[in-house]
């Protein structure tokens, strides 16, 4: 993979999840499109420079803390 470091380029995900309770009964299931435009200024200091989907994993991990997270509660 490469990554061509332009703001027309930001990193898009499409993703299909069924979340799970501990008894097996599904909480969600859903269709998600990611993508975040502003990929630059969110960059992850976890994630070295030369890791070429740093900005991905920065998206799923964001995606997935106001997601599940967030929603943990509920």
């Amino acid at each position: 993979m490469v990554r061509h470091k332009e703001v027309s380029n930001p990193p898009k995900i499409k993703l299909r999840y069924t979340w799970l309770d501990a008894q097996g009964k599904v909480r969600a299931s859903a269709e998600d499109a990611l993508i975040d435009l502003a990929y630059l200024q969110h960059a992850d200091p976890g994630y070295v420079n030369n890791d070429p989907l740093r900005y991905e994993k920065t998206l799923l991990r964001r995606w997935f803390e106001q997601r599940f997270v967030g929603a943990k509660a509920n």
